[in-house]
């Protein structure tokens, strides 16, 4: 009798254990967090074989797929954040609006305002790609454009 309570008694503290690793995994943001899971699953795991204890086996098992699973999460999310259109533009020199206009103008104080640079794109004094609705600028040739109007 008492070694079934006490088989329940570790099995509940086991659920529990499992329950607190579940929601650190979810909450890690770090890969290396991930694989520090990984490693601790991986002691359970090697553990509970050698004591033949299937259920702390399966456990540890459980926990090492969320650990990897979560870090794939990461590298997933890692890669679209460099791999968005900005960032892709970017890579051949092209930017948006804003970061154009950042680019071309450091200095916020003196910036022009959106209105502005939209009325000379409209005009034409400034060169843009188009892609689909959105509108690319090269920070160089926008900048190069500007001052040759302004000397003409």
């Amino acid at each position: 009798m008492n070694h079934l309570l006490h088989a329940n008694v570790s099995s509940q503290k086991l659920i529990e254990k499992y329950n607190e690793a579940r929601e650190a995994i979810f909450e890690c943001n770090s890969i290396e967090d991930c694989n520090g899971w990984i490693r601790i699953a991986n002691g359970m795991e090697s553990l509970a074989s050698q004591f033949n204890d299937q259920q702390t086996e399966l456990t540890a098992n459980s926990i090492k797929e969320m650990a990897i699973n979560r870090a794939d999460e990461l590298r997933k999310e890692h890669r679209d954040r460099n791999t968005e259109p900005h960032a892709r533009k970017t890579i051949i020199g092209l930017v948006g609006l804003e970061e154009c206009m950042e680019r071309v103008w450091p200095n916020e104080k003196s910036r022009p305002c959106k209105r502005t640079f939209e009325r000379m794109k409209a005009e034409g004094i400034i060169p843009f790609v188009k892609f689909g609705k959105c509108c690319w600028y090269s920070p160089e040739k926008v900048l190069n454009a500007i001052i040759e109007n302004c000397a003409a």
